[in-house]
């Protein structure tokens, strides 16, 4: 198991910022979050960061964490 924490709540803050967040379940029973931010109708670039965990609340903390510059 992670030792990641649970605070799958951090994620607000990708959400007030304008991403959108996807997550699932993977084909190893993982679970994968996606963060995607950007406007295809403006022209603004889309941006993509994925990441996984055990749990997911656990992978929604390390892709907030992630987005925002700390590697968990």
């Amino acid at each position: 198991m992670s030792d990641t924490p649970k605070l799958a709540d951090e994620c607000k803050r990708l959400l007030d910022n304008g991403w959108s967040i996807t997550i699932y379940r993977n084909q190893l029973g993982s679970y994968t979050a996606r963060a995607s931010c950007g406007d295809r109708n403006t022209g603004r670039p889309r941006l993509k960061i994925i990441t996984d965990d055990f749990e997911p609340s656990q992978a929604l903390y390390r892709l907030t964490e992630k987005v925002f510059g700390k590697i968990v």
